[in-house]
C-alpha cells in the first residue's frame, strides 16, 4: 500500500450499505461506483486479522472488532 491510496474494506462497504438502505446513513445509491472511478482499491482481509477475536471487548460487533485489528 502507498501513501495516498484509498482503500475499502468489505465489512466497511456492507455496513454503510446496510446503513443507507434501513435509512440511517444519507448517501448516493452509487457511493461504490464512485470510490472505484476514484481509484479506491479493495483491502485484502488475510488471517492475521483474526486476532480480532484476542482484542479487549469494547465492542461485540465482529465487524467492529475486525476493523481494530486493521489498526493494530
Amino acid at each position: 500500500m502507498s501513501e495516498g491510496e484509498l482503500y475499502l474494506l468489505s465489512a466497511n462497504v456492507r455496513e454503510i450499505e446496510i446503513r443507507r438502505v434501513i435509512g440511517n446513513l444519507d448517501c448516493p445509491e452509487e457511493l461504490f461506483e464512485i470510490a472505484v472511478d476514484a481509484g479506491s482499491r479493495p483491502l485484502p482481509v488475510y488471517w492475521i486479522h483474526s486476532k480480532a477475536a484476542t482484542l479487549p471487548r469494547h465492542s461485540t460487533d465482529p465487524f467492529d472488532r475486525m476493523l481494530t485489528a486493521f489498526g493494530t
